[in-house]
């Protein structure tokens, strides 16, 4: 038997998948009900708040030798903090140099 993945509907602005064989109608309604782009959103912008405090504590710990990524993108401001220029185009993180010393940041 195949596993059969298909949208069935757009509830909001969550698109809910049909889950055939696997997933009933109540089971469906949670996970509906269960987040939505407002939390998600939320969650976007709590991790690139902490990746924009890590990379200013990597750029002391290097004495300015790693930059901070440039986080100029303009697609969900809101929710990306400039990290993404637009659907699929991620602005990724400058990474250390395979000699840094990262415990140099955490004091360790």
């Amino acid at each position: 038997m195949h596993r059969v993945f298909r949208p069935v509907r757009n509830h909001g602005n969550v698109e809910v998948s049909n889950l055939e064989h696997h997933v009933t109608k109540r089971q469906v309604y949670r996970l509906e009900n269960l987040t939505n782009r407002t939390t998600c959103h939320l969650l976007f912008a709590e991790w690139f708040r902490l990746r924009n405090e890590f990379e200013k504590q990597l750029q002391i710990a290097s004495l300015g030798q790693i930059e901070p990524a440039q986080h100029n993108g303009e697609y969900l401001p809101e929710a990306f903090l400039g990290y993404c220029k637009g659907p699929g185009q991620y602005i990724a993180m400058t990474p250390p140099p395979s000699n840094f010393d990262i415990n140099r940041i955490y004091g360790m």
